[in-house]
């Protein structure tokens, strides 16, 4: 039998787990929760800051959004293709 099939999820995140999630530093995420974006928790006597799945979720819906897949720009007026000669870099 597996040892970890039986632990519970965790309910909270690290701050460099929140940094990796959205592929900012720790230093942006700790922005973010002294802007009040991110709920967290500290516990007493203790510098380490947790933040909820449930809050980290709503930063996620509220804040990011997804690019639109962009179409390519109509071609512009000329019809030919630029090639640098192959004699370019001489010395």
């Amino acid at each position: 039998m597996d040892r970890g099939a039986d632990k519970p999820a965790s309910l909270y995140y690290t701050q460099r787990e929140v940094a990796e999630m959205f592929r900012v530093s720790q230093g942006t995420v700790i922005k973010w929760r002294e802007l009040g974006y991110l709920e967290y928790f500290r516990p007493p006597g203790s510098n380490r800051v947790t933040y909820s799945v449930d809050g980290v979720e709503r930063f996620r819906k509220n804040f990011t959004y997804r690019k639109e897949v962009m179409q390519k720009p109509p071609a512009t007026g000329s019809s030919y293709r630029r090639v640098a000669p192959a004699n370019d870099w001489r010395i």
